[in-house]
């Protein structure tokens, strides 16, 4: 908070008489006298007024607030700092007391007091403490980890035991996990560093855990099947724990009796909550994995339903009819996720799905995307190469190989693919 201007301290003078009740004449005249002073600079003139003030009532609060900015003008912080301590002692409620004492401290380099102080007057003035909570909302979505932690850290404490905030901060200390992780793998205190993250994003998560027995989302954040379980026990009916819980059985390498188990639990999910998306979805997969092809179409089509254009169903339904054999309708599928967003896995198996349709157009133009995008990846090239070959495109299939052995000389399959060419085209 800046002072500089004199036109700022006359009128936050002025504000705080006109926001006094009417009191003695010689008062009032004093502080108007003190108010002109200040707003011509003349910090000394308006003191005297305002020290006369309060030898007439020692308890004037906006003498006191005026006295605080003054001594901040002539910067005398020190006995500001005592002035704006009166006025808290005579208004514990002054949350802009507690601001400008907040600044104070600042400047003093004690910030343990400077931040006790900002939390008090975000605890007095609720419209600051939302606003605090909007900027930490902001910096989530934008992915400014650091700074979302330090903001939710402060609304943690305005508003200690908030199970909301406390979970919230555990997914920005989480998010900063993962950017360290990505980005400083080779700085020296690489590893002290994420053991910190790991174990205060934990903390968090557990805080907010233990403030609300029954927060599932603080449960599932923790990527944890035995957290999972906990959580289950306390509200063994939860749809989402329950569909978090069949996720994690079905990430790895599920043997039957998971699969089964992962089925039973989107089962549950379902008769807790029939209109649950997820749990449907969940359910496809788990019997994606049991080959149960049929109803794994049925549930990702019901999932559709009630979550349309879900990005990871309509990649499901893709695999699905890969399985089944049924190109057509996966390249359908396949096509569909890639109207919602770009990926170059989806449009890989796109073209793979497209070859073995009889009109070839539509996988030319999937994999002239994916080489358009990545030029030097020697895989799209070869891929081009051999759906060229097949339409007996010899000569385009040479200029794609011949690419790929640019690159990779020692590629045996595209040395393979080169004879074949060279063979075909004698």
């Amino acid at each position: 908070m800046r002072f500089s201007k004199s036109t700022l301290a006359g009128l936050t003078l002025l504000s705080m008489i006109a926001a006094q009740p009417v009191q003695a004449d010689d008062i009032q005249a004093r502080l108007q006298k003190a108010q002109a002073a200040a707003s011509q600079k003349d910090w000394d003139d308006a003191l005297t007024e305002l020290d006369a003030v309060i030898a007439i009532d020692k308890n004037n609060v906006t003498a006191h607030s005026g006295r605080a900015l003054m001594l901040v003008q002539k910067k005398n912080i020190p006995d500001a700092i005592t002035e704006v301590t009166r006025v808290i002692e005579l208004d514990p409620k002054n949350a802009g007391a507690f601001k400008l004492r907040s600044d104070l401290y600042k400047q003093t380099g004690d910030n343990a007091k400077a931040k006790a102080d900002f939390i008090a007057c975000l605890r007095l003035a609720p419209e600051e403490a939302t606003k605090l909570e909007e900027a930490a909302v902001a910096a989530s979505k934008k992915e400014d980890w650091e700074n979302a932690v330090n903001l939710w850290a402060l609304m943690s404490d305005v508003h200690p035991g908030d199970a909301h905030i406390l979970y919230e901060r555990g997914m920005a200390l989480k998010g900063a996990f993962y950017t360290v992780f990505l980005n400083n793998s080779g700085s020296p205190d690489f590893q002290e560093h994420m053991d910190k993250l790991k174990a205060d994003t934990k903390a968090s998560f557990d805080a907010a855990i233990k403030a609300d027995p029954k927060f599932a989302a603080a449960y599932l954040a923790q990527d944890d099947i035995e957290v999972i379980n906990q959580g289950l026990k306390v509200i063994p009916d939860n749809a989402d724990l329950l569909v978090g819980h069949a996720r994690k059985l079905l990430s790895s390498l599920p043997d039957n009796d998971m699969k089964k188990q992962a089925l039973a639990d989107c089962d549950h999910a379902i008769k807790t909550d029939p209109k649950n998306a997820d749990a449907y979805g969940t359910r496809a997969t788990a019997n994606l994995f049991l080959k149960n092809y049929d109803a794994a179409l049925a549930d990702s089509a019901h999932s559709l339903e009630l979550k349309p254009d879900n990005f990871e169903v309509l990649k499901l339904r893709g695999t699905i009819y890969n399985r089944k054999g049924d190109y057509t309708s996966e390249a359908a599928e396949d096509e569909r996720a890639l109207s919602i967003k770009s990926d170059d896995e989806i449009q890989f198996s796109c073209y793979l799905a497209l070859t073995h349709l009889p009109d070839k157009t539509r996988a030319f133009t999937a994999i002239g995307k994916l080489i358009d995008k990545s030029p030097d990846s020697a895989i799209y090239r070869q891929s081009r190469a051999e759906l060229y070959f097949d339409q007996k495109d010899y000569k385009s299939a040479k200029a794609d190989i011949d690419k790929v052995l640019t690159a990779e000389p020692d590629n045996k399959d595209a040395i393979a693919l080169r004879d074949k060419i060279a063979a075909a085209q004698k």
